[in-house]
Parts: C-alpha cells; sequence; structure tokens
C-alpha cells in the first residue's frame, strides 16, 4: 500500500475545507426544512425532506468518523 505524505499546513487546509462544507449542508438542512415539502424531480430524494433527511444522516455519519 503507497502512502502521501501530508504536512500539518496540508493537514489544516483539509480539515478547515472539511468543515466549511459541513457549515454548508447544515445551511442547506435549515432551508430545506423551512420551506414546504415538495417534489424534487430529477433526484433519488423525492421530496424536499427525504433531502434534508439524507443531508442530516450524513452530517450525523461524518460527525462519528
Amino acid at each position: 500500500m503507497d502512502f502521501t505524505q501530508c504536512d500539518k499546513q496540508q493537514i489544516q487546509g483539509l480539515v478547515r475545507e472539511r468543515n466549511q462544507y459541513r457549515q454548508l449542508l447544515k445551511q442547506c438542512l435549515y432551508a430545506l426544512n423551512t420551506i414546504p415539502n415538495r417534489g424534487i424531480a430529477g433526484l433519488d430524494t423525492g421530496t424536499t425532506y427525504e433531502l434534508a433527511a439524507a443531508i442530516g444522516s450524513a452530517l450525523k455519519q461524518s460527525a462519528n468518523s
């Protein structure tokens, strides 16, 4: 197995980027839960609330890893 070397600055950048994506997902989750439930054409999740549930689940899963 090959390993890639990362310095402290690169790791901090990755953590910062991950935190920014998590914050964006939290904001999307909040927005989806404030609008009325409706269908979303073209997505695997059928409604805004199902999409919000999927985002919430992903956030919980990533918090545990």
